[in-house]
C-alpha cells in the first residue's frame, strides 16, 4: 500500500473510530439522481469498461451498464460494513481501485463529503476509464458546491460514454447551480459589506435576495438571522438559527450564534451547550472557547475558565482582555503569584487601565 493510500486509510479508521457509539443509526435513502450505489451493477460496468470478463457480462452494452432503476433504503451501519470490508481489501493487497471507489460512495452517503472524495479521487487516478468514477467524484464535489471541479469530473465521464443519463443531467444541473451561485455570492458578498458599515436595512435585503435565488441557504439564514441579533429582535434571530440548523445540523456557525443569542439572554447552560457544539464541530471557532470561559466564570467555575481562556489565549496571543481574564481567575482562586505575572504582562505591553491598576493595587495588599 503506498503512503498515500495509508494516510486515507488511517483518516478513514479514525472517522470510524469517531462515530462508534453512535445514538441512533438513521436509514439513508439512495435517489436515482446521485451516487448510485448498486454495487452489483456498479462491479459490472468496471468490468465492461475495463474490458475484464466481458465474456462474463454478456448482452449488448445497454443491458451491461444498466444503472439502477430504484431508490434504496440503506442503513447507516450497512455502509460503515461496507467501508470496514474495503479497509481490509486495500490491506490485503485487493482491487484497490474498486475498494476506494465503493469507500467513497459509502462515506457520501454518510456524509463525510471530505473522504469520500479522497477515496474517489484515489479511484480516479487508479482506474481513469470508469465513467461511473467520474460521475460520483463529480456528485460529491456539487454537494462540496465546487462547481467547476464538478462540472470537469461529469465532462470526463461523458467523454467515456457519451450516452451516460446520470452524466449528462448532473453536468446540466451543475452549470445551472454554477450560474445561481455567482449570483448567490454576489448578493452574499453586497450584504457583507453593508452589514461591516454598519448599513443593516440594506445587508438585509441583500440577504434576503441570495435566500429568494439560493433556497434555504445556511449561510443566508445566518446573516439574516445576525441582523435581527444585532437589531435585538430575538425571536426572529432564533428562528432564523434553528432553520440553519435545520437545514445543516452540522453547520457550526449556527450553534455559535445561538449560544451568543442564549448567553444575552442569560440562559447559561444552553449557551454553553450550543458553543460547546459550535466548537467540536468547528476547532476554528475560537470566539467560542472565550465564551464558554465568561460562562464559567459566572458560575465560579474558575479552573474551567481559566483553562478555557488559556485556549483561547493561546489562538489569539494578542488578546489583552482574554489575560486580563485569566488573571481575574487565578485571582479567585488565590494563586496571587500567577495573577502578578498575569496582570504585569499586561503592564508591560503598555496597557494603562484604571481596571488594571486597581488589580494591582489589590494585590498589594494581599
Amino acid at each position: 500500500m503506498t503512503r498515500k493510500d495509508q494516510a486515507i486509510i488511517d483518516k478513514i479508521k479514525a472517522f470510524l473510530n469517531a462515530r462508534k457509539g453512535a445514538e441512533e443509526e438513521r436509514e439513508i435513502e439512495t435517489a436515482l439522481d446521485d451516487i448510485k450505489y448498486d454495487v452489483e451493477n456498479f462491479i459490472r460496468e468496471i468490468r465492461f469498461h475495463t474490458e475484464k470478463f466481458r465474456d462474463e457480462i454478456g448482452g449488448e452494452v445497454e443491458e451491461a451498464l444498466e444503472s439502477l432503476e430504484k431508490n434504496q433504503f440503506v442503513s447507516e451501519g450497512e455502509f460503515v460494513q461496507e467501508i470496514e470490508r474495503q479497509i481490509e481489501l486495500i490491506e490485503g493487497g485487493g482491487n484497490i481501485p474498486v475498494a476506494f471507489a465503493l469507500m467513497g460512495n459509502s462515506l457520501f452517503f454518510l456524509g463525510e463529503l471530505n473522504l469520500a472524495a479522497r477515496c474517489l479521487e484515489r479511484s480516479v487516478e487508479y482506474l481513469p476509464v470508469i465513467p461511473t468514477f467520474f460521475n460520483n467524484l463529480g456528485c460529491c464535489y456539487f454537494r462540496q458546491k465546487h462547481w467547476i471541479k464538478a462540472k470537469r469530473m461529469f465532462q470526463k465521464s461523458l467523454n467515456l460514454h457519451p450516452d451516460n443519463r446520470d452524466a449528462v443531467w448532473n453536468l446540466e444541473r451543475t452549470e445551472r447551480e454554477f450560474s445561481n451561485q455567482k449570483k448567490i455570492d454576489y448578493w452574499m458578498g453586497r450584504g457583507n459589506r453593508y452589514f461591516q458599515e454598519g448599513n443593516l436595512d440594506a445587508a438585509e435585503g441583500c440577504y434576503e435576495k441570495a435566500i429568494e435565488i439560493g433556497g434555504q441557504m445556511p449561510e443566508g439564514l445566518l446573516n439574516l438571522g445576525n441582523i435581527y441579533f444585532n437589531q435585538g429582535e430575538d425571536a426572529k434571530a432564533e428562528e432564523l438559527y434553528s432553520r440553519a440548523i435545520q437545514e445543516n445540523p452540522d453547520y457550526a456557525p449556527a450553534y455559535a450564534s445561538l449560544g451568543k443569542l442564549r448567553l444575552r439572554q442569560g440562559r447559561l447552560n444552553e449557551a454553553f451547550e450550543n458553543l460547546q457544539r459550535a466548537f467540536v464541530l468547528d476547532a476554528s471557532l475560537h470566539d467560542a472557547l472565550a465564551l464558554m470561559g465568561d460562562i464559567s466564570f459566572k458560575w465560579e467555575n474558575y479552573p474551567q475558565a481559566l483553562e478555557l481562556y488559556e485556549a483561547y489565549l493561546k489562538q489569539h496571543p494578542e488578546s489583552e482582555i482574554t489575560l486580563m481574564l485569566i488573571g481575574d481567575c487565578y485571582l479567585k482562586m488565590g494563586k496571587t503569584e500567577s495573577a502578578r505575572v498575569a496582570y504585569e504582562s499586561l503592564k508591560a505591553r503598555g496597557v494603562a487601565t484604571e481596571e488594571l491598576d486597581r488589580r494591582l493595587e489589590l494585590l498589594k495588599e494581599r
